[in-house]
C-alpha cells in the first residue's frame, strides 16, 4: 500500500475483540496511522465491544465514522 501513498488505515468489522483490535495493533499496521471506527464495528455483545475498544484505545485512535469521512 505504500506504493499507492497510503498513510492511514480506517479499521472496522466484525468481532471487535478479535479481528478489529488485532488488525489495528498488528505488526503490518505499525507503519500507518491507525484509526478504529467504533460505530462500524460489532461483536456478540455490547459490553464486550466496549471493553475491547477501551483496551485498545491507548494504542490507536477511536473516531466515529461521521468524523473520519
Amino acid at each position: 500500500m505504500t506504493k499507492l501513498g497510503v498513510t492511514e488505515l480506517l479499521v472496522c468489522g466484525m468481532m471487535t475483540q478479535n479481528c478489529v483490535t488485532h488488525t489495528a495493533i498488528s505488526k503490518a499496521a505499525e507503519k500507518y496511522k491507525v484509526t478504529i471506527l467504533p460505530d462500524c464495528c460489532t461483536t456478540v455483545s455490547e459490553i464486550l465491544h466496549l471493553i475491547a475498544l477501551h483496551a485498545v484505545s491507548t494504542r490507536v485512535n477511536l473516531l466515529p465514522s461521521t468524523e473520519a469521512l
